[in-house]
């Protein structure tokens, strides 16, 4: 049975972890809680992968955490917003045309600038690896 109402954390398997932390650190102002290179026989243990495992966590205001993880030797793969599965994370923010702007000027990719409808402002950008970002403004 799950315990309290917050999801416990999402983790973003990433291809360059110094991207990743430039992304969700300095440009959504996550902050590293944790940097550890993981035991290999306790990743063997536990996701039947015997790599090199670099955790970094991240988290908002809030507890809200994220955890980039870099395998190390590992082939990529990525998956488009309609496959099966996470189709994207979303963030709540605040004035989210600066922060559209902020992430232009970084070459940050988006699918639309910020549309709203009487009730959030949205755009959706993506991470270093193509993951989809939605970016919420709450509006009044």
């Amino acid at each position: 049975m799950i315990k309290g109402v917050l999801l416990r954390h999402i983790g973003i398997t990433v291809s360059n972890i110094d991207k990743s932390i430039e992304f969700y650190r300095d440009l959504l102002g996550l902050e590293i809680i944790s940097d550890v290179i993981e035991d290999k026989s306790w990743i063997k243990t536990i996701t039947n992968v015997q790599l090199r495992l670099r955790t970094v966590k991240l988290c908002d205001s809030c507890g809200g955490t994220v955890e980039l993880l870099h395998y190390s030797e590992v082939g990529m793969c990525f998956h488009s917003l309609t496959d099966i599965g996470c189709s994207h994370i979303a963030f709540t923010v605040e004035n989210l045309d600066n922060i559209y702007n902020k992430f232009i000027k970084f070459g940050i990719n988006f699918i639309s600038s910020p549309q709203s409808n009487d009730k959030v402002k949205v755009a959706f950008c993506f991470d270093p690896d193509n993951i989809c970002i939605e970016l919420v403004e709450l509006l009044g």
